[in-house]
């Protein structure tokens, strides 16, 4: 979605070395979180005859680019989710435990003493977004805090939206101690705003 986002980068330099080791070339498309893009990609891999797809999609609820996956697995094309998934395709796919992870990171600030805890969270029409939002609130409900109004804060993973939401935290009657950012260019976004 983002070849941007070094993690994105690791994760393709990581399956093409993988890929070349077993004498395949990977093709590279970039969707910018775009439904569209992803569906021309689809379209063209799918001419291209490509023996497998890797594939983090845009959105989860996407129902726009269910029946081209289906019709790649149709053509028994494994595909393989990275990620994010899509709740109607079943495949396999490579996750991370993000409930956890946010947890443990928002349990941190608390335990720093921290209460008044902020987040700028994903898109949650995405796993990722979803899921560390979740973990972000059972933290503060389990340590008994109240999320107050405006301190949760909805971007796109992107450096200029968390930049923004930064500003708009920074900029409230009350204003949190602490911001927890739910990826890596959305911490870049909130650093550059508080420098």
């Amino acid at each position: 979605p983002d070849i941007c986002n070094p993690f994105f980068s690791e994760v393709f330099y990581a399956s093409s070395l993988a890929a070349e080791e077993h004498g395949y070339q990977l093709l590279l498309y970039h969707s910018n979180e775009s439904i569209t893009s992803e569906s021309l990609a689809i379209q063209n891999l799918l001419s291209d005859q490509v023996e497998g797809l890797l594939i983090t999609p845009v959105a989860d609820d996407n129902e726009v680019n269910v029946p081209l996956l289906h019709l790649v697995q149709e053509k028994g094309i494994p595909i393989v989710f990275i990620d994010r998934e899509m709740k109607t395709i079943t495949c396999d796919g490579i996750f991370i435990d993000n409930v956890r992870g946010s947890y443990e990171a928002t349990a941190l600030l608390l335990n720093q003493g921290h209460r008044r805890i902020a987040t700028i969270a994903g898109p949650v029409n995405t796993i990722p977004g979803r899921e560390r939002l979740e973990g972000f609130t059972k933290a503060m409900t389990d340590y008994g805090c109240e999320i107050p109004e405006g301190y949760i804060q909805y971007g796109d993973f992107k450096s200029k939206s968390s930049y923004q939401s930064t500003n708009h935290l920074l900029d409230l009657p009350v204003p949190p101690t602490a911001i927890f950012t739910c990826n890596n260019l959305a911490t870049v976004g909130c650093l550059k705003a508080l420098l």
